[in-house]
């Protein structure tokens, strides 16, 4: 059972009053600083409806503190077993689940399976997938790195990937929770 953890809540709801108010103050002199106290003071406001929550992982019976009351998608990642449940019905997400966006993390330094990344049949091809990093500083200097991922593909499916920096680890966002389950969990 997902429980909502009130003393963030309310502290966030106090926040996002002070800062709407302190906003509404700075409007007349400082335009520009009353708007970001506002955007702030919105930004509080939705943490505080969203609800910081924990509850426990339907599948491992594990303590998850990274939730929200308020569910913000169909499925939702266990920290502990790294399994994804639905909170609808607190069970694991079917095998065959697609998400609309590319959603499921797979670190590229591990092997791929062969299957196709969006709707998890057996892959076709591989396509090399390319993305340039926008640089990270190291010692006084700005080093820019080119990932390239081959990625496999069906026949019928081309992109609908994510490559991005998770964590100081480059992952793959895929949509086919299937592939992830092959690629992370075995």
């Amino acid at each position: 059972m997902i429980q909502r953890r009130w003393p963030e809540t309310l502290f966030a709801a106090a926040l996002s009053v002070a800062l709407f108010g302190a906003a509404a103050a700075s409007l007349r002199n400082h335009t520009f600083w009353g708007l970001i106290l506002g955007l702030l003071g919105f930004s509080a406001a939705v943490y505080a409806v969203l609800g910081p929550a924990s509850g426990e992982c339907p599948l491992c019976k594990a303590m998850n503190h990274n939730l929200f009351a308020l569910g913000l998608g169909d499925v939702e990642p266990c920290e502990h077993c790294r399994k994804y449940y639905r909170p609808a019905d607190r069970t694991e997400a079917p095998a065959d689940y697609i998400s609309r966006t590319p959603y499921f993390p797979v670190p590229v330094d591990k092997p791929l399976p062969s299957l196709c990344c969006l709707c998890a049949a057996p892959a076709s091809r591989v396509k090399d997938v390319v993305q340039l990093d926008s640089g990270r500083q190291f010692e006084g200097k700005i080093v820019r790195a080119k990932i390239t991922v081959p990625v496999p593909y069906c026949a019928q499916h081309d992109e609908h990937i994510l490559i991005q920096r998770n964590d100081e680890r480059w992952v793959l966002r895929v949509r086919s929770y299937a592939f992830y389950r092959a690629a992370v969990l075995s």
